[in-house]
């Protein structure tokens, strides 16, 4: 490992105008260190994810969804567990089933909506389940056929609302609602409208208990997002120190699962960090320069020196202030050459990237192209044709 590269990559990358910085920020009448650069909710985290469109996001043995898929199901359910099932904001909803993309369906509708998910223990026995309902004091639960059979005598009486979903080859009685009905039908639909802050409850997990009475743990929004923001921080700069940041992988990363969804492991480091994936472009232009020549070597003074420089040769006006992924082609290009150009390379390595943009930022690039090599420097183009 090549620490002193990944020490001083975090140090950029979490700099005042580094893409994850580290503010001063006073939170319910104390002052506390925060990651600025993050969303402001799981809720847009989660809109980032559905960004990747058309590409894989779970896959359980032949079943495959899309991130659009998967997008489309957690807004029917949020929808329906507000208009339907009457679930506001703070709400605790249970969720008991084993690891499956209904599970992490239901994890994003909750969260999504403003309510509190509690994932809860999947080899709990029908008494530890009513425990942590009444613990947690959640009015809701979605949950599978194998669980639903040991929490049913305590179902009775408790007021409880049930969402079941039939599996592992158990059925579920008829007065419960399915929730593969809940979330299938035709045509788009929107989550409603919620306020979410950061210092909302997100989520309650629950303790081992193997000393007791297991013990529901509650977390932020701004909890779990700075979590995932260490791991993307950390990630990040090794990927800097690597050389590798910014490289296309030949194929899509995928995380196999391997720890249940009701633990911290399994919820956090693998299933929510992996929909954080690419999660630069959703930075602003401004925070992915320091991104990209952090990336290409520069130390943050020099960035800090040049960077009006990239900025005026980018002219991209005020874009340089929105995500990258709302820029066309033509302005990711600009934006990268810009950056590329003021780590005044001796090798410039090419992939049509002035095959974009208007005639006069190609004119101007090719001008910059020249003054290097009259200065011994070497240009490679790399062509798809």
């Amino acid at each position: 490992m090549r620490y002193p590269e990944i020490f001083a990559a975090i140090d950029g990358i979490t700099s005042p105008e580094g893409p994850f910085p580290i503010l001063e920020q006073e939170i319910d009448g104390v002052s506390k260190r925060v990651f600025g650069g993050l969303p402001g909710s799981l809720r847009d985290y989660f809109a980032f994810a559905a960004s990747h469109g058309e590409k894989e996001c779970l896959i359980d043995r032949e079943r495959r969804m899309s991130f659009n898929d998967v997008a489309q199901q957690v807004a029917r359910l949020g929808a329906a567990l507000t208009d339907q099932y009457g679930v506001n904001k703070g709400d605790r909803v249970a969720i008991a089933m084993r690891t499956s993309p209904e599970l992490c369906i239901s994890f994003m509708a909750i969260t999504s909506v403003g309510a509190v998910a509690v994932p809860m223990n999947s080899w709990w026995q029908g008494d530890e389940l009513a425990y942590g309902l009444q613990d947690c004091g959640a009015r809701h639960i979605i949950l599978d056929a194998a669980r639903y059979q040991r929490l049913a005598p305590h179902i009775p009486g408790s007021g409880l609302v049930v969402i079941g979903l039939e599996n592992e080859g158990k059925t579920l009685p008829p007065e419960v609602d399915r929730l593969e009905s809940v979330m299938s039908g035709e045509g788009g639909v929107a989550l409603p409208e919620v306020a979410i802050d950061p210092e909302d409850p997100a989520m309650i997990l629950y303790t081992s208990g193997s000393t007791g009475r297991p013990r529901g743990v509650l977390s932020t929004q701004r909890n779990v997002l700075s979590a995932l923001g260490t791991w993307l921080v950390a990630g990040t700069a090794a990927a800097m120190a690597a050389g590798t940041f910014g490289q296309e992988p030949e194929e899509q990363p995928a995380i196999l699962l391997t720890v249940p969804l009701f633990h911290v492991t399994g919820l956090n480091s693998l299933f929510l960090l992996s929909l954080g994936i690419g999660f630069q472009r959703q930075l602003s232009g401004r925070r992915n320069i320091y991104l990209g020549g952090l990336a290409a070597g520069m130390r943050k003074a020099e960035l800090d020196e040049r960077f009006d420089d990239i900025v005026a040769y980018a002219d991209i006006g005020d874009a340089i202030d929105r995500p990258v992924n709302t820029y066309s082609s033509g302005m990711y290009s600009r934006l990268a050459f810009a950056v590329a150009i003021q780590t005044n390379p001796d090798i410039l390595l090419l992939d049509e990237i002035m095959s974009v943009g208007d005639e006069g930022f190609r004119a101007k690039s090719i001008e910059t192209m020249n003054v290097i090599l009259s200065n011994a420097g070497t240009i490679v183009m790399v062509s798809h044709a």
